[in-house]
């Protein structure tokens, strides 16, 4: 496994569940269910929304961002 991939995954696996625990304990059943699903937009969304969350979400954009750049050979 590459650098950029490992920084991702773990990016991503700090990042999503804590969103999707703020989406559910600060939002309720549907916006935790929306996060789940649709992590970055409903992400967005959410912290926009609530006023909440942003640091999980930046972590999820900056662990999706990679995965995309090293996928697409940009890094």
């Amino acid at each position: 496994m590459d650098i950029p991939n490992l920084i991702a995954l773990v990016l991503l696996a700090v990042g999503l569940p804590w969103l999707v625990y703020l989406g559910f304990k600060r939002g309720g059943v549907i916006w935790g269910l929306l996060v789940l699903f649709f992590s970055l937009i409903a992400g967005l969304a959410f912290c926009l929304k609530k006023k909440t969350g942003w640091l999980p979400w930046l972590l999820v954009l900056a662990g999706s961002a990679i995965a995309f750049a090293h996928k697409s050979r940009l890094i």
